[in-house]
C-alpha cells in the first residue's frame, strides 16, 4: 500500500509572465527550469546551455521564448539585477540558436525557496488543442497530448478560484527547503480541485527520523493503524517509505515521506498525487457503504498518478515519455488465465488481447490489488484515456454521479456512454502502443 503526498503553494508564474496576446489565438506552453547557478554567476554553464538548446529544439515552431529570473521574496531588490542578467543570458543564447524566436526576459519574486536564483524557461507555441478522441476508434499517439490539453483547459476555467486551504505540520527533522519544495509542487492542485473539494486537510511532512512524531500525530486523529505502519517503515538510517492520503468526514489528512532524494524529478509528483486522492476518494464515500465504500484500485492510484504528473511543473519537465517508460518498465508482474506464467506488464502488453485487458483491469478493481504496482501503470493509462475522451467534464460527471442510489460502474456508464467492460476493451490499442514505444 505504498502511496504518495504534501503542503500549500506560492509560486505562480504560468499565465502571468508574458506580454498580452490576442484572445483568438490559443497557445501550448512548455516550461522547464535551468540547473542551479553557482554563487552570483550570471553566465550559462555547459549544462544550462544544453538545457536551453533542448528547449529550443523541442519547440521548433515557438512564437515566444520567455526567460524569468526568480528571486526569493525577502531578498533585497538588488538580487533582481542578478537574476535578470541570468534570464537575459538564457534568452540571448536561445535567440542565437533560432534567430526567428521572439524572446522576452524578466524577473519575478517567489515564496518557494527551491526556485530562488533559478531561471524558468516558458515556451509558447500557437496551437489548436487536439479534439477529444473516440474510444471505439482512435490514434493511440494522440492520447497523452489530448489528455494534458483537457487538464490545462479545465485549469484555465478554475484558475481564479480560491485554493483549497489546509494546515501544514512539518516534523522536527524536516528542513525548510523540503517544506518549500513540497509547497511549490502542490500549488496547482489546490486550485485545480477547488470546485470539487471543500474540506480542509492536514498535511504532515516527516522524515525517517520522525517515526515517533508522525505516529503520535496520527494517534491524535484516531488513526493508530497508519501511525503504527508508518513508524514501522521509518528509521534514521533507512529513511521513510510511505506517503498516503486519508479522507474522513471529520479530519482528512495526507502525509509525505521526505526521502533523501526528495528533489529528484521522480519524486516531484508525489505531493500532487496524494492531494488528488482526497477529492476522488471523498466522492466514493457517498455510496451505500459510506466511508467503507471500495474505490477501484486502478482508478484510485491511476487518477492520482496522472494528475500528480499533469499538475506538477517539475514532473512535466521530465516529459510524459519518461513517466510512460517508468510505468511500463517497473518490474510489475501480473497473471492472466490465458498465460501459463506470470509476466511483467511490459511483456504482456506487447500482444495483450481485449479479453486479457478486461481480465487484468477487473483484477485491479479490488483493493487487494494494492499489493501490486500494476494499478499505477494500467490505472494511469486508463485515466489518460478517460480524460482524452471526455475531458474533465465527463470525469467530474462520473465522480459526482456516485450517490446513495448508484454504484461506480453505473455512474461510469452514465458519464461515458459505455459499460466499464467495454471501456477496458477500448484500452487495448493504447496499452499495446505504449509497450511498442516505451519498452526498454
Amino acid at each position: 500500500m505504498k502511496k504518495w503526498i504534501a503542503g500549500l503553494a506560492s509560486l505562480v508564474l504560468v499565465g502571468s509572465i508574458a506580454a498580452p496576446t490576442q484572445a483568438s489565438i490559443q497557445y501550448s506552453i512548455s516550461q522547464r527550469t535551468l540547473a542551479t547557478f553557482a554563487g552570483d554567476l550570471v553566465t550559462l554553464t555547459p549544462q544550462q546551455r544544453a538545457q536551453v538548446k533542448a528547449a529550443v529544439d523541442d519547440n521548433p515552431n515557438a512564437e515566444k521564448f520567455i526567460c524569468t529570473g526568480i528571486r526569493f521574496e525577502t531578498q533585497p531588490m538588488s538580487v533582481n539585477i542578478m537574476v535578470r542578467q541570468r534570464a537575459k543570458a538564457a534568452c540571448d543564447y536561445a535567440k542565437s540558436l533560432n534567430p526567428n524566436l521572439s524572446t522576452w526576459f524578466q524577473n519575478k519574486p517567489t515564496k518557494a525557496r527551491s526556485f530562488a536564483g533559478k531561471v524558468l524557461l516558458t515556451v509558447k507555441t500557437a496551437s489548436t488543442p487536439p479534439a477529444n478522441i473516440e474510444l471505439n476508434s482512435y490514434n493511440p499517439a494522440l492520447v497523452t497530448d489530448t489528455a494534458l490539453a483537457r487538464v490545462n483547459e479545465y485549469y484555465e476555467l478554475v484558475k481564479n478560484n480560491s485554493p483549497i486551504s489546509y494546515e501544514l505540520k512539518a516534523a522536527p527533522n524536516v528542513t525548510s527547503t523540503q517544506v518549500s519544495t513540497e509547497l511549490s509542487r502542490i500549488a496547482k492542485s489546490t486550485i485545480f480541485w477547488s470546485a470539487l473539494y471543500s474540506s480542509k486537510p492536514i498535511s504532515f511532512l516527516y522524515s525517517g527520523s520522525d517515526g515517533d512524531w508522525i505516529q503520535a500525530e496520527l494517534i491524535k486523529l484516531g488513526d493508530k493503524f497508519h501511525g503504527d505502519l508508518i513508524k514501522a517503515n521509518s528509521s534514521p538510517t533507512a529513511g521513510c517509505a510511505l506517503s498516503l492520503a486519508v479522507h474522513t468526514q471529520t479530519q482528512p489528512y495526507y502525509l509525505s515521506c521526505q526521502t533523501r532524494n526528495f528533489a529528484d524529478n521522480f519524486m516531484s509528483p508525489i505531493p500532487a498525487h496524494e492531494f488528488a486522492h482526497l477529492p476522488i476518494t471523498s466522492k466514493f464515500q457517498n455510496q451505500p457503504g459510506g466511508a467503507f465504500s471500495p474505490i477501484p484500485a486502478w482508478l484510485n492510484e491511476g487518477s492520482a498518478q496522472f494528475f500528480g504528473i499533469a499538475l506538477t511543473m517539475q514532473a512535466q519537465d521530465a516529459g510524459m515519455k519518461y513517466w510512460h517508460e517508468v510505468h511500463l518498465n517497473a518490474n510489475s508482474k501480473v497473471r492472466v488465465s490465458s498465460r501459463t506464467v506470470e509476466l511483467e506488464i511490459r511483456d504482456l502488453a506487447r500482444n495483450i488481447t481485449q479479453a486479457e485487458t478486461v481480465e487484468l483491469m477487473t483484477q485491479l478493481e479490488a483493493n487487494s490489488s494494492l499489493t501490486s504496482a500494476a494499478q499505477y501503470s494500467l490505472g494511469h493509462w486508463a485515466v489518460e484515456l478517460m480524460i482524452a475522451n471526455g475531458g474533465m467534464e465527463k470525469f467530474i460527471t462520473f465522480l459526482n454521479g456516485m450517490n446513495s442510489s448508484t454504484d461506480w460502474k453505473s455512474s461510469f456508464a452514465n458519464a461515458y456512454g459505455m459499460s466499464v467492460t467495454d471501456f477496458y476493451k477500448s484500452m487495448t490499442p493504447y496499452v499495446k502502443w505504449i509497450a511498442e514505444n516505451y519498452r526498454r
